[in-house]
């Protein structure tokens, strides 16, 4: 089941799928450690799933990242409907901070 706590983090990995989890952590008033294993925790559930796609444009390499969330994957759901949100987020060479 997720939570808001994990929301929060799918959120912030949806603005900027390149976010180190110190910045992250920072944010969001968490540990580090607690932001790393509950991403960890969201992908091994397949909470979310994590694709990056390269721009065919043959400049230069761009990353498009995008993040699909599940919550009905990881537990009991209260809607009988999907519920899914996703995001993608441009990942620009040299954004590594």
């Amino acid at each position: 089941m997720i939570d808001a706590t994990d929301r929060k983090i799918v959120h912030a990995m949806q603005l900027d799928g390149r976010a180190p989890f110190t910045r992250i952590a920072a944010v969001l008033g968490l540990s580090e450690q607690t932001v790393a294993r509950r991403w960890r925790r969201l992908r091994a559930d397949g909470v979310v799933r994590v694709l990056g796609l390269t721009a065919p444009d043959g400049a230069e390499p761009n990353w498009f990242v995008r993040v699909r969330v599940q919550p009905a994957a990881a537990g009991s759901h209260q809607s009988s409907a999907p519920v899914t949100s996703s995001g993608l987020t441009r990942c620009p060479p040299g954004n590594s901070s």
